[in-house]
């Protein structure tokens, strides 16, 4: 299966945003400075969305914008449990070997 042109410049585009997040912030000491990082850094792509929102200038772009991004949100909070478990099982057989 092949990804297009788009996809793949949104895939790189996230893996820069999180390498630049992984950069920002130092090795954190204990779960509550992990959380507070996490949090953090998801309060600042908040705030990001919601500038790229406020830059749009047309009513119909906007509205088709919002739609896409509630979609997209919907998507990954529902898809979030199983991909955690996904991680978890990796880094389970990663430990393994």
């Amino acid at each position: 299966m092949s990804i297009s042109e788009a996809d793949e410049r949104t895939f790189i585009l996230s893996d820069e945003i999180i390498a630049h997040i992984e950069r920002f912030f130092p090795a954190p000491n204990g779960h509550n400075e992990k959380t507070n990082q996490a949090c953090a850094a998801l309060q600042a792509l908040i705030n990001v969305i919601g500038v790229v929102l406020c830059e749009i200038n047309c009513a119909d772009c906007l509205e088709l914008t919002l739609k896409a991004v509630e979609s997209s949100f919907s998507q990954m909070l529902a898809d979030a449990p199983a991909l955690r478990a996904e991680v978890e099982a990796e880094h389970r057989s990663q430990s393994i070997h």
